[in-house]
């Protein structure tokens, strides 16, 4: 049997590699490891660990933290959800708006190159932005906040129904901040694609860092409401054809 050093070493291997701390006892148990000694040498590892971690994120600067979640949700998501501070509602519904609403402004911009290249469309145009802007303003930012708090509450169903520990807020936080990965829709041609890869990546090591769960679990979590969505549709959609 390995030495309690060498079980250390390979927790924190297994943690660098995103490995869900729930799955790395079970498989120290699975190897005749005892529950009491696996769990204090997975607290004197967390505890080194935690000492070593990167201060959490400043929030006071708001717009320094709004980039730095969208780096941090494309690039390192389960290092961003684990050092994610405690942020009031307000914050998260900002953050959540400003992925919502950038795509659009850029959008808005691009479309307003087009007066300077044909001036003589500049009428209709600039008319075609100012219906776009108050649409926005009347109907799509209250619809974005909507969203956000009824998406969230669907996704925590599945969670609780999984067994995950986390509350209502901490699933509110992994809709809003893994809304960042649409920004990568701005990108040419394999935007769109990138975009939903990496929103499904983020939420599946949300859902397991906040929520305390495996990430195949979390991934099933995810998997599964998509699909009982689509079963109803299919199903109401098939009593409508048979009516």
């Amino acid at each position: 049997m390995p030495s309690e050093e060498q079980v250390k070493d390979y927790i924190l291997q297994q943690l660098a590699t995103g490995k869900n701390i729930l799955k790395i006892r079970q498989n120290l148990i699975n190897a005749n490891w005892s529950p009491a000694a696996v769990d204090k040498l997975l607290d004197e590892v967390l505890t080194v660990k935690k000492s070593q971690t990167k201060s959490k994120p400043n929030t006071d600067n708001f717009i320094h933290f709004w980039l730095h979640s969208i780096s941090g949700i494309i690039l390192h998501p389960n290092e961003f959800f684990q050092n994610l501070p405690e942020l009031k509602f307000g914050k998260i519904i900002l953050i959540s708006l400003l992925n919502f609403l950038v795509p659009i402004l850029v959008n808005v911009a691009i479309t307003s190159l087009y007066v300077l290249l044909l001036p003589f469309l500049a009428f209709f145009v600039g008319f075609g932005i100012g219906i776009s802007l108050l649409y926005v303003l009347v109907v799509g930012i209250p619809t974005a906040i909507l969203s956000l708090f009824v998406g969230a509450a669907y996704l925590h169903l599945f969670v609780k129904l999984f067994k995950g520990k986390g509350t209502y807020k901490k699933s509110l936080e992994i809709v809003a901040f893994s809304s960042a990965a649409s920004l990568l829709g701005l990108i040419p041609i394999l935007g769109v694609i990138a975009a939903i890869i990496f929103t499904i990546r983020a939420q599946i090591k949300g859902i397991a860092t906040l929520h305390q769960m495996t990430s195949k679990k979390a991934a099933i979590v995810l998997l599964t409401s998509w699909i009982l969505p689509t079963i109803l549709i299919g199903i109401y959609l098939l009593f409508v054809f048979l009516a």
